[in-house]
């Protein structure tokens, strides 16, 4: 049985962990252009125009098309699960705006506020939705300087309370799951980490601030050093499909998840039967990880499988 792959994005300080970020703006130089008054470029700003409107009576998510033939524009945008319908309405309407103004020719962008990215917006001339692609330039960047001790203890914390925020993630609402938190290890150090689950394969990232704060003698008079980092970081998390069916099909009859390996196992032929024998109306597109299908389990579509042949 191949792996699942669902998206998970995570704002965090990690020690040792080697991070994808981005810059806030992005325009494609090698998809493709349009000339100024050309009808793709008018289906351009008006699909660009109306995101923030369309993202707010979403609940936060939003993916749409506009034209037809070569002359079609796909757009997504997202907003942090805990902005609000007016915050969500002027946050996407900054990248929008940015998107008409500074790509004005190019057919694929996408850009987030730089300030205070808590949300996206992204156009192309193909269809993204449900494709795992990774368009983005970035570097990576190793943080390693400020958790020397203690680094086991800090590990548990964090993987508790991303064990934990994903299980709440999943219990929210059908249009778009959010979870936050906070844990704290034996030494001292608060890891705050923001979740948001998409169910549907889209290549997303949010944005969070992390405060880190270690306990170092003679700091301060407390002991304390308080440092802050705020980054838009992508990650995707590749997970087993068992355990995700097993996990979102707890959740959805109102069950605790349990943490037995055991009891999150699902043969073959369960996969096969809720992919339909991954027949083609099931799958939601092919990315880096193979082909990607729609789970669903007791007629409640919840997850993406991946499946190799």
């Amino acid at each position: 049985m191949g792996c699942s792959t669902l998206l998970v994005f995570l704002s965090c300080i990690l020690p040792s962990l080697c991070l994808r970020l981005s810059t806030a703006q992005f325009c494609s130089n090698t998809v493709g252009n349009f000339t100024t008054n050309s009808t793709y470029a008018k289906n351009r700003n008006l699909m660009l125009s109306s995101l923030p409107s369309n993202a707010t009576a979403s609940g936060g998510f939003y993916t749409g098309t506009i034209g037809q033939g070569s002359d079609t524009v796909y757009a997504l945008a997202m907003c942090r699960g805990d902005l609000s319908s007016e915050n969500c309405f002027n946050c996407i309407d900054t990248p929008s705006q940015a998107i008409m103004k500074n790509c004005p020719n190019q057919k694929e962008a996408v850009d987030w506020p730089p300030v205070d990215p808590r949300c996206i917006a992204r156009c192309s001339n193909r269809s993204f939705f449900g494709i795992l692609d990774n368009i983005y330039p970035g570097y990576n960047v190793y943080i390693t300087s400020d958790i020397t001790t203690n680094v086991d203890d800090f590990d548990v914390a964090l993987n508790s309370l991303i064990d934990n925020l994903l299980v709440r993630a999943a219990r929210g609402s059908s249009i778009l799951k959010f979870a936050t938190g906070n844990g704290r290890s034996t030494s001292q150090t608060i890891v705050i980490v923001v979740v948001s689950i998409v169910i549907s394969l889209v290549l997303v990232a949010l944005a969070a601030c992390a405060i880190l704060r270690l306990r170092k003698p003679k700091k301060n008079l407390e002991g304390i050093q308080e440092k802050n980092f705020c980054f838009y970081l992508k990650l995707s998390w590749t997970v087993n499909c068992q355990k995700l069916i097993a996990m979102f099909s707890s959740i959805r009859r109102g069950e605790d998840v349990s943490k037995n390996e055991e009891s999150l196992r699902f043969d073959f032929g369960t996969i096969r039967v809720a992919t339909n024998d991954f027949s083609d109306t099931n799958k939601l597109g092919q990315g880096g990880f193979g082909l990607v299908y729609k789970v669903t389990i007791n007629k409640h579509s919840c997850i993406n499988c991946h499946h190799e042949k």
